[in-house]
């Protein structure tokens, strides 16, 4: 499994994020860079999520999303709904399995798109 973070794609503030992650039937903290399709990682309220993921589990969640969408309110969060890397969890705790991650998110994809877009 490898993770699709390029190191010089992050500022050092994200490189020093951490990500708890279920690995190995154990509860730990890696950094953010470290994370790879398939993970389960807990998400908790005063994070900003460094991967697109699939909710698994759900306890009050929500969202932030305005970033992305323009959207003002809170975005409530149910298991099975996917949820964006770039966003910011506002309230309540949850797991998501990583689907995406670096390039591989949706915002990654857009920003790799538009830094490859000519502008004739």
């Amino acid at each position: 499994r490898r993770s699709a973070f390029g190191k010089n794609q992050w500022s050092g503030t994200k490189l020093d994020r951490q990500a708890t992650v279920l690995r190995n039937g154990k509860i730990q903290q890696i950094p953010i860079v470290e994370v790879v399709v398939g993970d389960v990682c807990q998400i908790k309220a005063g994070d900003k999520l460094w991967a697109d993921g699939l909710v698994i589990e759900s306890r009050d969640l929500k969202i932030d999303e305005s970033g992305l969408t323009g959207e003002a309110d809170f975005v409530n969060i149910r298991i099975g709904v996917m949820i964006l890397a770039d966003t910011d969890v506002k309230h309540g705790t949850g797991k998501m399995v990583v689907t995406g991650v670096g390039i591989y998110t949706l915002t990654g994809a857009i920003d790799w798109i538009m830094g490859h877009v000519s502008r004739d």
